[in-house]
């Protein structure tokens, strides 16, 4: 029974190895797949090289915007989940975090929104068109791939 443990134990370290070997040696990922994906995405639309800018200014803007309200929401329900553990905790005591939560949320909604806006505004109307379709074909494929990631799990879970 040992000796089997160990050889599994080896097998399964000889396969992360491998595949860790693998994925360094692979020469066809050179490039991040969000820069692949904004290379084909910009081929795809005919991006002008100053609309690129504009739209890399604009994720710029838009990353560092939302990475401040996300580090704000997190504080905030870090402050909430302290506050609901103090003895005697009231609703009108944990109102005002829960309130902060909901327009820190409500800000985010809006920042999405205000970027959105400005790529359909950086955009020609045939681009926007195109660029619409595209995010179609995303989310359907991004869909598509979640539902396998669960059909996955629900067969792991049967062999286990």
């Amino acid at each position: 029974m040992i000796k089997i443990k160990q050889m599994i134990v080896c097998l399964l370290t000889a396969f992360t190895l491998m595949s860790a070997a693998y994925a360094a040696d692979n020469p066809t990922q050179t490039k991040p797949v969000r820069e692949k994906s904004r290379e084909q995405f910009s081929k795809e639309l005919n991006l002008t090289p100053e609309q690129q800018s504009k739209l890399t200014e604009n994720r710029k803007a838009q990353r560092k915007n939302l990475a401040q309200l996300r580090k704000a929401v997190k504080e905030n329900e870090a402050k909430l989940r302290e506050a609901l553990k103090v003895p005697g905790v009231t609703k009108s005591s944990v109102q005002p975090i829960a309130n902060e939560i909901k327009s820190l949320q409500a800000q985010l909604i809006d920042s999405r929104i205000e970027s959105i806006l400005a790529v359909r505004q950086i955009l020609t109307p045939e681009q926007v068109v195109k660029f619409d379709q595209m995010a179609d074909k995303y989310r359907k494929n991004r869909g598509d791939r979640v539902k396998g990631r669960g059909e996955r799990q629900k067969c792991n879970d049967k062999v286990q």
